[in-house]
């Protein structure tokens, strides 16, 4: 039996076409080496089934440019349409970003970057869609707002390094408050936190479905990245006075592991 056409990801219809994760033109704002080696990292923690632990965690390492990466879970008319849109409003501010420029983030530009962000990782959880724990309703809410949803958090932060410069690090888990943190025979996932390094800009999406739940950082005032979703009124001057490094990136990246981390 032939495998049914697939939708599209964020309006639901036929008619898919390959989308890049990363946009191609970033490949020549960050040149590849030879010995340059980048991974995309995917962490998953599903909900057991009957009787078994709560957590069953799995974890992949794939090598591979980002910048190479595409799926096939996006129609033609939003890829032509309003994902064309997005990056279009957003390409100038990106190569400034990207290239580590100094500017002013108004708030708009806030928003649109974190639109792209939200984007990305949306689109990035189908690499391995057995990952993906972002619903249909919130991207169709995108598509339809062209701003994230009021349940997503987004950060970004000025990276000094190379080492990391074209990374994605995806990690997805279930989480709730109740006692018993699955439903029977459920395997669905409702959290997720990706980091996106493109350059000098190093970017976090978070979101959870459960209705109220937050996610902040221990002092978001002072911290390394600077929160632009949900949005603020303010300017924010750029790069911000406290960069990213190697040091404070794997911090960063060890806090996810061990935040989605299995429970035995």
């Amino acid at each position: 039996m032939a495998k049914p056409p697939g939708k599209c990801i964020f309006c639901g219809q036929f008619g898919l076409s390959k989308e890049h994760i990363i946009p191609n033109w970033v490949r020549q704002l960050i040149p590849r080496g030879a010995n340059d080696h980048h991974l995309f990292t995917i962490a998953r923690d599903i909900p057991a089934k009957k009787n078994q632990t709560p957590h069953i965690r799995s974890k992949y390492v794939r090598q591979g440019h980002p910048g190479t990466k595409q799926v096939r879970r996006v129609c033609k008319k939003c890829n032509e349409g309003w994902l064309s849109t997005l990056e279009d409003e957003l390409k100038p501010v990106l190569k400034e970003l990207i290239s580590g420029s100094s500017l002013v983030l108004t708030p708009w530009m806030q928003r649109r970057l974190a639109t792209w962000a939200t984007k990305t990782a949306m689109t990035a959880e189908f690499i391995d869609p057995k990952s993906a724990a972002i619903v249909f309703a919130q991207r169709d809410y995108l598509r339809l707002h062209r701003d994230p949803p009021q349940e997503f958090n987004v950060w970004a932060g000025f990276y000094t390094s190379n080492k990391y410069s074209s990374s994605l690090y995806h990690h997805s888990g279930y989480f709730s408050y109740e006692t018993k943190i699955y439903k029977k025979g459920s395997t669905s996932l409702n959290t997720q936190a990706t980091v996106i390094i493109v350059g000098r800009l190093f970017l976090q999406v978070a979101s959870c479905a459960i209705p109220d739940a937050q996610f902040r950082l221990k002092n978001e005032e002072a911290s390394r990245p600077r929160r632009i979703w949900p949005p603020s009124d303010s300017d924010i001057d750029w790069p911000p006075p406290q960069a990213i490094g190697n040091d404070e990136l794997d911090i960063i990246l060890m806090g996810l592991h061990r935040a989605f981390e299995a429970t035995d």
